[in-house]
């Protein structure tokens, strides 16, 4: 159990980072539809991110 959640913490960390390079590339982004893109990213990486902390909670249980 111990290495299950081992390995969704490291996935947590890879999420988060990656929502970090999303929104970077948000705040870059020149036209309204680079936005739209981005925010769709960020969307589905949140949702991936609260998956993962629920999956956590339950392996810590």
């Amino acid at each position: 159990m111990n290495e299950l959640i081992n390995a969704l913490e490291v996935e947590f960390i890879g999420a988060v980072a990656e929502r970090k390079k999303l929104e970077a590339m948000y705040s870059e982004a020149n036209n309204t539809n680079e936005r739209s893109y981005c925010l769709g990213l960020l969307e589905g990486q949140e949702k991936a991110i609260r998956a993962i902390e629920r999956l956590l909670k339950s392996a810590k249980k």
